[in-house]
């Protein structure tokens, strides 16, 4: 008797076109829309533009590094001074983490505005790549949840890894050719 293989010569062609469709779909993913919930509000200004979750749905083509001139303000549900805590998060493509970019934890906090300069120099890997800034504000009575997916550049050859995205994308095209005319 015959034992046979799973590794059959066209097995990895199977393979291989499944992973070649969705490779490309999952790094082109449209980004999600910006929303603020809560009796907060929060804004940037980049390059004399406003950014602004509760009025806009994307934030495309902002620029590589530059400034960010924010502001976030919330109504609270007791007088001041009160405990209040949150976090602004970044995270990182590929699923390979998230970076903190602000937290705050303050026990006797008086303001209930505040703004700030943000200075920011990203490499140019995540250019045209959609990724997901969150935030999180908190104090007694009050919770503050932000989202936004901001995208950088115009998407266009600055990211270094758009030539060979395309090269692997046009030999995934050549194998699928290929296959479907082997018969796999």
């Amino acid at each position: 008797m015959t034992r046979r293989s799973w590794w059959r010569p066209g097995w990895w062609r199977l393979a291989a076109v499944p992973a070649a469709v969705a490779l490309p779909l999952l790094l082109s993913a449209e980004p999600a829309a910006a929303e603020l919930d809560g009796p907060c509000s929060a804004s940037g200004v980049i390059d004399g533009t406003t950014y602004d979750p509760k009025t806009a749905d994307e934030f495309d083509g902002l620029p590589r590094k530059g400034d960010v001139d924010w502001t976030g303000s919330v109504t609270p549900a007791e007088g001041p001074p009160r405990a209040t805590k949150g976090h602004v998060k970044v995270k990182l493509p590929g699923g390979i983490g998230e970076v903190t970019v602000g937290s705050w934890s303050e026990p006797d906090d008086e303001e209930v505005s505040k703004s700030d300069v943000y200075e920011y120099d990203l490499p140019a890997v995540v250019e045209g790549i959609p990724i997901p800034i969150t935030g999180v504000h908190e104090e007694p009575g009050v919770r503050c949840e932000g989202s936004v997916t901001v995208t950088i550049g115009d998407g266009g050859f600055g990211n270094p890894a758009t030539i060979p995205a395309l090269v692997l994308t046009a030999l995934s095209a050549g194998l699928l050719v290929v296959s479907v005319k082997a018969g796999a």
